[in-house]
């Protein structure tokens, strides 16, 4: 279960951070290097991250019964609730646009599928 929270949160920052350039001041001069993401591996991560992200949530309601061994259909209700509500807030396309246009940035949208 840590280990697919471990791997989501590598792809989110991944696909989060914006084509960027560096430069270093090095001993011999700069040296310069850039980071980005081209939108074929955009793409591959995305599916990554859905699968892992199915991965966790079968995790959680794998974990109900061992838990929650008396009331498992409103512990499995509330954890179902709490998903939607975080979808529908968190990863909905007003979410994405805000933060898009706050911070100027187009790839934010990625930091805020990982606010919860």
């Amino acid at each position: 279960m840590y280990l697919t929270f471990i791997v989501s949160l590598a792809c989110l920052f991944v696909m989060s951070y914006p084509q960027t350039r560096y430069i270093v001041q090095g001993i011999e001069g700069p040296i310069e290097f850039t980071f980005g993401i081209s939108f074929t591996f955009f793409v591959i991560l995305s599916i990554v991250l859905g699968f892992v992200m199915s991965l966790g949530k079968a995790a959680v309601y794998k974990h109900i019964p061992v838990y929650y061994p008396n009331h498992v259909g409103s512990v499995g209700r509330l954890v179902g609730t709490s998903v939607a509500w975080e979808a529908l807030s968190c990863r909905s396309p007003s979410a994405f646009s805000t933060t898009g246009s706050v911070s100027g940035q187009v790839p934010s949208c990625c930091c805020s599928a990982s606010c919860w």
